[in-house]
């Protein structure tokens, strides 16, 4: 069995912080487009097909 080491515990915090920053970056996105999304139908109608696209693309 491996020990864990500094660098892999480096690593991985590494790793956290960029996922940690991708989500807050989603977030962000998302609370700016609320306003705009609320008032224009089509605007989520399109932003809910975006979504549903990339999910089934994988």
């Amino acid at each position: 069995m491996r020990r864990k080491t500094e660098k892999d515990s480096q690593i991985h915090q590494s790793d956290d912080r960029f996922i940690w920053g991708v989500w807050m970056g989603i977030m962000l996105i998302s609370v700016i487009c609320l306003p705009f999304i609320v008032r224009h139908s089509e605007l989520a109608r399109t932003f809910a097909d975006m979504c549903l696209t990339a999910l089934s693309l994988k």
